[in-house]
């Protein structure tokens, strides 16, 4: 079912997430969700945060199928750059941070099977990135300053 993106000043995305521990049919559910979201919008990601579950799911379009990242860690990153970001949760607005080119994930599939991910792209690192900062109770313009912060969120309001 298609579900509302959450937007600012909407201030659920600043909830952290919690790990999926039941792998189950209510996942599975809120996968679809995600799903019919994504293509509602022609978005390239979603987090689950931002319809509002307060989850630990990332997915991902790649072509016609949807990449599912439960419960994702980076364990390690290098090589910074800096990377022009946007998001649906601030529309409008588009700020630099520095990303990381390079990760090393961990995830779990929809069956609670650990998997990993070597990355080293940095438009598919920066959009990982983005993804788990709402995870995390957060969003882009939390790596900036406070005063360009404010700056940027004045624009939407």
């Amino acid at each position: 079912m298609i579900q509302p993106l959450v937007i600012y000043p909407d201030e659920r995305v600043n909830i952290a997430c919690t790990d999926v521990r039941s792998f189950n049919d209510t996942l599975a559910n809120v996968i679809e969700d995600m799903k019919d979201t994504m293509q509602e919008h022609n978005l390239e990601a979603l987090s689950a945060i931002q319809i509002a579950y307060p989850y630990n799911i990332i997915l991902v379009k790649n072509a016609d199928n949807y990449d599912e990242y439960i419960n994702p860690r980076i364990l390690s990153n290098s090589e910074p750059f800096e990377s022009t970001e946007s998001t649906l949760y601030y529309p409008e607005v588009t700020v630099k941070v520095q990303r990381y080119q390079k990760m090393k994930l961990i995830y779990e599939n929809r069956k609670g099977e650990a998997q990993h991910l070597d990355v080293d792209d940095k438009e598919f690192a920066a959009l990982m990135q983005r993804k788990l900062d709402y995870l995390y109770g957060g969003t882009f313009l939390d790596k900036v300053s406070k005063e360009k912060r404010e700056k940027k969120k004045s624009i939407v309001v």
